[in-house]
């Protein structure tokens, strides 16, 4: 950004903008500890965050459901796999939960609250079967272990899936550069991003270059 830009006697009031659809003191409360996928048979794949309280989870969908609704149908929340982040570990993969920038009035300082956690399975076979079920139907379902209980993959009901989403960012590190707003999702001490044999000019090392 422009230096005169981050004067502050140009900026004011109108022009911050604090995104509020992640509530970290309600996120707090209880620890993310990864992810689980289903295959429903006669609805879209679910992907559901696991986490060390599940009722605390189930409070922090029940907030998002509230402002979303069971169908995001404005894009509101976005959701974000970043793929490729270790050589040595290719599985390993970052999922990123956060308000959609895009659809949110644009301003000059704009503060977004969002949540990241590292997966590290020892394969990617169901990260796979998963991405690839969303792209034949171009859905799936956001939600938490508490919203898996007492529900079959034949005929599960619909307030139990969590929240119907259209959209699914899926990326590589070596794609995300410094001033991409996934930058937090690639720039931590252990990452060593994949970069293809074929790329001379990964957008990623201007951003591990600076840590």
């Amino acid at each position: 950004m422009p230096e005169k830009e981050l004067n502050s006697e140009n900026i004011t009031h109108k022009d911050y903008s604090i995104q509020s659809l992640i509530k970290p003191r309600l996120w707090d409360r209880t620890r993310w500890k990864g992810v689980g996928f289903v295959q429903f048979k006669a609805c879209h794949p679910g992907l559901y965050l696991l986490f060390k309280d599940s009722g605390v989870g189930e409070d922090i969908f029940k907030d998002l459901i509230s402002s979303v609704g069971l169908s995001d149908n404005k894009s509101r929340l976005r959701v974000c796999i970043v793929k490729g982040i270790s050589v040595k570990k290719p599985a390993h993969y970052r999922v990123l939960i956060s308000e959609n920038m895009k659809n949110t009035p644009m301003t000059k300082i704009m503060t977004m609250i969002s949540r990241i956690n590292t997966m590290t399975p020892d394969n990617n076979v169901n990260l796979d079967r998963f991405l690839a079920a969303y792209h034949s139907c171009g859905k799936f379902y956001l939600g938490c272990d508490a919203m898996l209980k007492n529900i079959t993959t034949d005929s599960p009901r619909k307030d139990s899936l969590g929240i119907e989403m259209s959209t699914l960012d899926v990326r590589w590190a070596w794609e995300i550069g410094l001033n991409d707003v996934d930058c937090i999702g690639v720039n931590l001490d252990d990452d060593d991003p994949y970069i293809p044999d074929d790329v001379a000019d990964a957008s990623s090392l201007e951003l591990i270059n600076a840590k």
